[in-house]
C-alpha cells in the first residue's frame, strides 16, 4: 500500500470510510496508509516530509539528519485532536513535535504501536489517565524529560501488554529517569515485555544492571 501525503496547513485528515479529523494549526503535515477498504491504519503527523519517509516505526532514528531535525522543529508543535479516535482501524501512530495527546486514544481498539518523536512538551504534561491496553510497541525518540514528568508514571501503569520498548537519542538524565521508573516492582508490563532497546542514549551500566535484576 502506498504512503499518502495529505498536505499541510488547515486541511482535514480524511480517507475513504473515515470520519474527518480536523487540525487548525498552521503547517501540520500528515502521511498515512490505508487498508483494502480505504480506512487509515498507519499515520504519521508532523515532521519533515520533503524527503521520502518510511512509515515503519522500527526504522533507525539515526537516519534523521541535523537539517531534518531543524526543519521538523521549525514546523511547530500541535495538539492531537480527540477526533483521531474516529480512526477505529488505526494500528500505528507516530507523532512528531506533538504538544498533547487526547484521552480518547484509549478508545482506539487496534492501536498497536505508538512512537513519540521530539515530543518533550508532551512527555512533561502527559495524560496519565490514557490507557492503551492494546499497545505492544512504544518508542520514545529525541525527547527531553524532567524528573517530575507524568509520562514516567503513565509508562509503568497504562500499557499492560507492552512487548517492545525502544528508547533513542535521549540525554543521560532522561534515560536515567525512565530506567529508575522501570525499577519499581509493579511495572504493568513486567510479564509481557520481550524486547527493550536503547540507541544513542546516555546511561551507565549500574542503571542497566539494576533494571535487569528487577525485571528478571
Amino acid at each position: 500500500m502506498d504512503l499518502h501525503d495529505i498536505g499541510d496547513g488547515n486541511g482535514d485528515l480524511k480517507a475513504y470510510g473515515n470520519e474527518y479529523v480536523e487540525f487548525s494549526d498552521q503547517g501540520v503535515r500528515f502521511k498515512y496508509k490505508t487498508d483494502e477498504d480505504g480506512r487509515i491504519t498507519e499515520l504519521i503527523i508532523g515532521g519533515n516530509f520533503d524527503k521520502d519517509i518510511d512509515i515503519d516505526i522500527d526504522s533507525d532514528s539515526d537516519s534523521d539528519s541535523d537539517s531534518d531535525e531543524d526543519e521538523d522543529n521549525a514546523i511547530g508543535s500541535y495538539d492531537l485532536p480527540a477526533d483521531v479516535a474516529r480512526l477505529d482501524k488505526l494500528t500505528d501512530l507516530e507523532v512528531v513535535n506533538c504538544r498533547s495527546l487526547p484521552l480518547e486514544l484509549s478508545c482506539l481498539p487496534e492501536l498497536d504501536r505508538l512512537e513519540l518523536r521530539r515530543c518533550s512538551d508532551l512527555l512533561n504534561s502527559f495524560p496519565t489517565q490514557m490507557n492503551l491496553p492494546h499497545c505492544k510497541y512504544l518508542a520514545v525518540t529525541d525527547c527531553q524529560l524532567q524528573s517530575t514528568s507524568p509520562f514516567l508514571a503513565w509508562l509503568t501503569k497504562q500499557v499492560p501488554n507492552l512487548k517492545n520498548l525502544s528508547l533513542s537519542q535521549l540525554e543521560e538524565h532522561g534515560t536515567t529517569f525512565i530506567l529508575d521508573a522501570l525499577r519499581i516492582t509493579d511495572v504493568c508490563f513486567q510479564n509481557t515485555l520481550k524486547d527493550f532497546t536503547m540507541f544513542d542514549c546516555g546511561t551507565n551500566s549500574s542503571h542497566l544492571d539494576a533494571l535487569a535484576w528487577n525485571m528478571s
